[in-house]
């Protein structure tokens, strides 16, 4: 890419004003708005920009749910061996991070 130029467009105050909120729908400046648009870029629907945020908001949880297990695993009080069967600590932590991985992946198919 070269060097940017400046390009002004005049617009009356409502085409301004829809503009404005479609940019922020799309989660985008408005510069960067205008640049998909005239480069035939695609912009994001407002619902797949919200879909993302909740996903990754999921994932931040998950993320902080498999740190907290990691300190109780830390703390000496806590067993993670289960002889009648059930899910050890581990386990629960292997699951989490499945989880993560799987989130991650619909995130950048979206």
């Amino acid at each position: 890419m070269g060097k940017k130029k400046l390009t002004k467009c005049y617009l009356e105050v409502e085409e301004k004003a829809e503009l404005v909120a479609k940019a922020g729908a799309a989660n985008l400046s408005i510069s960067d708005y205008i640049r998909r648009i005239v480069t035939g870029l695609s912009v994001p629907a407002p619902e797949r920009a919200n879909t993302i945020r909740d996903l990754l908001k999921v994932n931040a949880d998950q993320a902080r749910l498999g740190n907290l297990l990691r300190l109780a695993l830390d703390d000496d009080g806590w067993r993670t061996d289960t002889p009648d069967g059930t899910c050890s600590v581990e386990e629960l932590i292997g699951d989490i991070r499945v989880l993560q991985d799987r989130l991650k992946a619909i995130v950048r198919t979206i």
